[in-house]
C-alpha cells in the first residue's frame, strides 16, 4: 500500500526522476519544497559563461515530437552523455512517459549511463534554452542558484514547472522575474554573456517588456549582475530575434559571428550591428572585441531568409546558422544543414581553428531551423556545483627586446586555492612555472623571453584547497593559447618598444615622473596586467602623474607618439 500511494503522490505532483545518474537524490520529504523567489539575491550575482565547466544539460522529450526533432534530441544526448550527465524532461500523453522516453532512447543505440529522466508538463516545448533555468553563481563562485524569467503566457507550464524541479532536485533558490517591480520577459536564447558582468541581447527585448532601457538594466543588474548590457537592434528576417542565431561569444574576449553575402539575408543591420558593438563598447578587460567570422549560407533551395521561399515556417529561406552551438565542457555541439558536405565541413573548421583541442561535432539541424532554433535553442547548460573559476587576459603578442612575458590571472574556488601554474612551450615540451598571489589576491608571474618570432604557447592549470584541478583553457595543452614574439609593427614610424621613457621613483606609491628623450607629446596609457588601460591622457613632457588611486601590482606605461611608441615597467606599491 505505501508503495502504491508514493507513486500516486508522484503521479499527482507530475514529476518523478529515475535513471542511471551520480547526482545525489534528495529524500522524498524534502524534494518539493524549494519555492520560487521573487526578490532578487542578497548577495552579488554572477551570470555563468557558456565555456564554464557543465555538470548537466537539459533537454526536452515529448513522445509526441516529430521523428526529426527526436532524433535530433537523441543525436544531442548521445554526444553530450560523454562529458556530462543529462535532464531529460520527458512528456507525453502517458504515465510516467520517462519508460517510453527510455526505450526510445534504446532503440537508438543510448543507454541510460550519465542520464536522469524527469516526468514533467513543458507543454510540448522543445525550446529550453528560453524557458529553462540559467545557472548563476552568488559571490563569484560561492553558491549555485538558478535564474527564471518570464517566459510565453501561452506555455505556463514550460514557464514554471522546469525551473522549480530543477531547483527542488538540486535544493538550490530558483530566482524568479515573475513579480512587479521586477517583472522581465526575457528568452535564454537572447542572451549571450561573458561571465564577467557584460551581455549582448537584442532590442526585441522592448517589444516583450513595458520598461524602459534604464528599468531593464536595472532588473538584469539586480538578478543576473549585468553591469553591462548592450543591446544591438534586431535583425529583420531572423524569424525569433535572438542573439544565438548570429553571436557567439568563445571567451571573454572573443565573438563568432555570422556573415551574409553583400545583399543578403540580414547583412546590412548584422554589420551595421558590428560596427556599433566595435565603437562603443569595449571587453570586460577594457580591450576591443576581436571579431571572427563564419558564413549564413543560403538553404538548401539556394533562398536566404529576406527571399520568400518555402523552407522556413514563415514562407521565407532559412535562417542557416553555424553559431547555434553548444559548449559541453571539452566538447562543441556544432548545427549542420547539408549532410557534412564542403559549406558544413568549411564551417567546421572555423570552429576548430578557433577552439583547437576540443572535439567539435556537427549535427544536422535541416529540419529544426524551419523553425528559427537550432542546438543552442533546444538545451540549457547546468553549472556546477562548486566552480573552480580562472579568467584570463590573454597575451596577444610579445615585443623581441622584453625579456620576460608577464602572466595575471584571477582564480576562485569556495574552499580557497593551493596553487596556480602557467605551462608554456615554444614547441618543445612544456615547462612549468608556479604563480605567486599578490596583495590583491591575483596570481601571476613571468614567463622567460624567446627569440624573435618564436611562436609561445601556454596554458594556466589552478588546483583548488579541496584538491580539484581545472584547466583553462578547459582542454589544457591541446588548447593552448599561443602569441609570437614580434611587436607586430611594420612602419618605422609606429615602432613599440621598450625604453624610450623614464620613471621615477620606480617602484613608486603615489606620484611618479615621466620623461622622454624621444618626445614632448603624446598619448599616455597606464595598462593592468589584464590588459586593461586603467588611465588614458594627452601629456606633454616631462610631467607628473598621480598613481596613488591605482591597486598595487605591475602595470606597463606605453607613450604612444608621432616618433612610435614606448614603454617601461611600472610596479606600484603601498606606502
Amino acid at each position: 500500500m505505501k508503495i502504491r500511494q508514493f507513486y500516486i503522490l508522484i503521479f499527482l505532483l507530475g514529476f518523478s526522476l529515475s535513471g542511471n545518474a551520480q547526482t545525489n537524490l534528495p529524500s522524498n520529504q524534502t524534494l518539493f519544497k524549494k519555492d520560487i523567489v521573487t526578490t532578487p539575491p542578497n548577495q552579488p550575482v554572477r551570470l555563468m559563461a557558456e565555456w564554464e565547466e557543465l555538470e548537466a544539460i537539459a533537454v526536452t522529450y515529448d513522445l509526441r515530437f516529430s521523428e526529426a526533432k527526436k532524433k535530433l534530441i537523441a543525436s544531442i544526448i548521445q554526444h553530450a552523455k560523454e562529458e556530462v550527465q543529462v535532464y531529460i524532461y520527458c512528456g507525453g500523453q502517458s504515465f510516467r512517459p520517462s519508460g517510453r522516453v527510455r526505450l526510445e532512447l534504446e532503440s537508438r543505440g543510448i543507454d541510460s549511463v550519465n542520464l536522469q529522466f524527469f516526468d514533467s508538463n513543458f507543454d510540448q516545448r522543445i525550446w529550453i534554452r528560453d524557458f529553462g533555468p540559467q545557472t548563476a553563481y552568488l559571490n563569484t563562485v560561492n553558491q549555485r542558484v538558478l535564474l527564471d524569467w518570464i517566459y510565453e503566457d501561452d506555455f505556463p507550464k514550460a514557464d514554471r514547472e522546469v525551473s522549480k524541479s530543477l531547483g527542488s532536485f538540486y535544493q538550490t533558490d530558483v530566482y524568479s522575474t515573475m513579480v512587479r517591480p521586477y517583472d522581465f520577459k526575457f528568452d535564454g536564447g537572447n542572451l549571450q554573456t561573458d561571465g564577467m558582468g557584460m551581455a549582448i541581447t537584442s532590442s526585441h527585448i522592448f517589444e516583450d517588456n513595458p520598461h524602459d532601457d534604464s528599468t531593464i538594466d536595472w532588473i538584469a543588474n539586480e538578478f543576473m549582475g549585468v553591469e553591462e548590457f548592450i543591446k544591438l537592434k534586431k535583425l529583420p528576417h531572423d524569424g525569433i530575434h535572438h542573439v544565438d542565431m548570429h553571436i557567439k561569444m568563445i571567451d571573454e574576449e572573443t565573438l563568432l559571428i555570422g556573415e551574409f553575402p553583400f545583399g543578403k539575408g540580414d547583412y546590412q543591420q548584422l554589420e551595421t550591428n558590428i560596427n556599433f558593438l566595435t565603437e562603443n563598447f569595449k571587453t570586460s578587460f577594457g580591450t576591443d572585441f576581436k571579431i571572427h567570422r563564419i558564413p549564413m549560407p543560403a538553404d538548401l533551395n539556394g533562398q536566404y531568409p529576406d527571399e520568400t521561399g518555402d523552407c522556413s515556417e514563415l514562407g521565407t529561406g532559412c535562417y542557416y546558422t553555424y553559431t547555434n552551438a553548444l559548449f559541453v565542457n571539452k566538447l562543441i555541439l556544432v548545427p549542420t544543414y547539408f549532410g557534412n558536405n564542403a559549406t558544413d565541413q568549411a564551417a567546421l573548421q572555423i570552429w576548430r581553428d578557433l577552439m583547437p583541442g576540443y572535439k567539435i561535432i556537427g549535427i544536422d539541424c535541416s529540419e529544426i531551423i524551419q523553425e528559427y532554433g537550432a542546438i543552442h535553442c533546444v538545451t540549457k547548460e547546468i553549472g556546477v556545483e562548486r566552480p573552480l573559476r580562472i579568467v584570463h587576459k590573454k597575451i596577444e603578442k610579445a615585443c623581441p627586446d622584453e625579456t620576460e612575458y608577464l602572466i595575471s590571472t584571477k582564480v576562485d574556488h569556495l574552499s580557497g586555492i593551493e596553487s596556480v601554474s602557467v605551462f608554456y612551450t615554444d614547441d618543445s615540451s612544456f615547462e612549468e612555472l608556479e604563480l605567486t598571489q599578490n596583495s590583491e589576491g591575483d596570481w601571476e608571474g613571468a614567463i622567460p623571453a624567446f627569440a624573435e618570432n618564436t611562436e609561445v604557447r601556454y596554458y594556466i592549470e589552478a588546483t583548488a584547497n579541496n584538491g580539484k584541478t581545472i584547466a583553462r583553457p578547459i582542454v589544457g595543452e591541446k588548447g593552448a593559447w599561443q602569441f609570437k614574439v614580434d611587436c607586430g609593427l611594420t612602419s618605422s614610424n609606429n615602432i613599440s618598444r621598450k625604453g624610450g621613457i623614464s620613471i621615477s621613483p620606480n617602484p613608486a606609491t603615489d606620484l611618479v615622473n615621466i620623461e622622454s628623450n624621444i618626445s614632448r607629446k603624446g598619448n599616455l596609457k597606464i595598462i593592468n596586467q589584464l590588459g586593461q588601460v586603467v588611465k588614458s591622457q594627452k601629456v606633454s613632457l616631462p610631467n607628473q602623474l598621480n598613481i596613488s588611486h591605482l591597486e598595487n601590482g605591475i602595470y606597463k606605461v606605453v607613450l604612444e607618439s608621432e616618433r612610435g611608441m614606448f614603454y617601461q615597467r611600472l610596479v606600484k606599491t603601498a606606502n
